[in-house]
């Protein structure tokens, strides 16, 4: 065969294995596949709903920029540069010892605007001494005059059973009290120091998912000492004499019992996390760990129901005397919005009911304002009964970070409400930052004001701003 030859045969074959391909080309484009319905249900239509919830959106988008850009973006992006540089990896190691998981470490440090600032440091050791036993411990300081120490035991037992022990010592020289009755707010603060001394056993029990039940029983001494603090009177120097047991001090034992019921799924019904779970929770860069015990997903709508009472018998210093605490909480939830964007409305009613002997109430085992509205500090306003009715948006901000608004109308009043008036009510309203599942080492960041009573104008005459982590032992 020629060379001419190969060269027409092999330009035959190439015009042969081009020439389908000409003929494609040729064609017209084919027209593009519609998507399957996977799911088989068909496309959501626009409904009243969807119109209504532009309103909310829109008086939500301030609260949606503020997170968004000023909390999760820096915070992912402040995460993965340390996890870039095995930052996260040396303090994973350093707060727990070398990567024991066992054992955590961890700093606090916490300021109450209107208090002295404290910091400290929070252990936990889990599998102490047993397998289903963790210890912790927290121990923190604000000066020589503002110590405090706090021991606690925490032993699962079998068929969802829990036994906790607890011991903490405290002393301060901050502390302050306002007025007790709903005009409280018009009496001058005045400062003392406290000396206390804390232990009580607690036994817990979940017999059905959604269901709560503790028992504890517990000592209380309490010692006052009267001083000024950061420029305010004293109680002598007050002339407070209307502050039951404060010259006397008291020791008291306490019988409690706590009921709850709770159909919220996620963080509303999870139980306590430990130092060790905080750790991995905030420092772990392994996404395919499971989530540690006591960690929760997003808030969801239900209801929740709490019941507490308590009886107290006082000695020592103070004549003897029984009183009665009772408290009750109702919550309705709806995730409206979807996606752990909750609103919620709470109810709660606080009493206190002198029973026998001298009917003596020691005045810090009244009622506070601020248990049940942020926008008051501890000790400001005291009554022997509260009511409060409270709204709140809440919105996943970071992973285990919620946001929170929250609008409050309430007040103390005297025995067996009494006193009660529409107008006498206070309002309170803030934001609050904090972790979305409760733990032994707790961080906020929130900002809240309460007003005057609404007779008075309800203007706004009490301003709190906290940060930092704490022990919540």
């Amino acid at each position: 065969m020629t060379r001419a030859t190969l060269t027409v045969l092999s330009l035959f074959v190439v015009l042969a294995a081009a020439s389908p391909g000409t003929a494609q080309a040729d064609e017209p484009p084919a027209a593009h596949r519609a998507v399957p319905d996977y799911d088989g249900r068909p496309a959501r239509e626009p409904d009243e709903i969807d119109a209504l919830l532009w309103v909310p959106r829109v008086l939500t988008a301030p609260l949606y920029l503020v997170s968004e850009y000023l909390v999760r973006r820096p915070l992912g992006w402040l995460i993965s540069e340390l996890e870039r540089s095995e930052v996260v990896d040396f303090l994973l190691g350093f707060f727990t010892a070398g990567g024991n998981e066992d054992f955590v470490i961890l700093p606090t440090a916490f300021f109450d605007f209107g208090f002295a600032p404290s910091g400290g440091l929070y252990a936990a050791w889990r599998r102490f001494i047993v397998e289903e036993n963790r210890i912790s411990l927290h121990a923190a300081s604000g000066g020589e005059d503002w110590l405090l120490a706090t021991l606690s035991d925490h032993a699962s037992l079998p068929d969802q059973m829990e036994l906790r022990f607890r011991a903490s010592a405290l002393k301060r020289p901050d502390q302050q009290v306002g007025g007790i009755g709903y005009d409280g707010t018009q009496t001058p603060i005045a400062r003392f120091g406290i000396e206390q001394i804390e232990g009580s056993v607690r036994y817990g029990l979940r017999p059905w998912p959604g269901i709560e039940l503790d028992y504890t029983v517990g000592y209380r001494g309490v010692g006052y000492v009267d001083e000024s603090w950061d420029g305010q009177p004293s109680v002598g120097q007050a002339n407070r004499r209307d502050l039951p047991a404060f010259e006397s001090g008291y020791s008291s034992i306490l019988v409690h019992g706590r009921l709850v019921l709770d159909t919220r799924t996620g963080c509303g019904n999870a139980g306590r996390t430990s130092g060790w779970d905080t750790a991995q929770q905030i420092l772990s860069s392994d996404e395919r760990a499971e989530l540690p015990d006591g960690a929760c997903e997003l808030a969801s709508g239900g209801l929740r129901v709490a019941l507490e009472a308590s009886e107290h018998f006082g000695f020592g210093g103070m004549a003897a005397s029984e009183w009665l605490r009772v408290a009750g909480e109702v919550v309705a939830a709806t995730d409206f919005l979807g996606r752990g964007r909750v609103l919620s409305l709470r109810g709660r009613v606080h009493l206190v009911e002198p029973l026998g002997g001298a009917r003596i109430v020691p005045f810090t085992e009244l009622v506070s304002l601020s248990e049940a509205m942020r926008g008051f500090q501890p000790g400001r306003l005291y009554g022997a009964t509260l009511a409060s009715l409270s709204l709140e948006y809440v919105w996943p901000v970071w992973a285990f970070l919620d946001g929170s608004l929250h609008f409050d109308v309430g007040n103390v009043f005297d025995q067996s409400f009494q006193d009660f008036d529409v107008e006498r009510l206070r309002m309170s309203f803030g934001v609050l930052l904090a972790p979305r599942a409760s733990g032994d080492h707790l961080f906020e960041l929130g900002l809240s004001f309460g007003t005057d009573t609404f007779a008075r104008g309800a203007s706004i005459v009490s301003v709190r701003f906290v940060i930092g982590a704490r022990g919540n032992l």
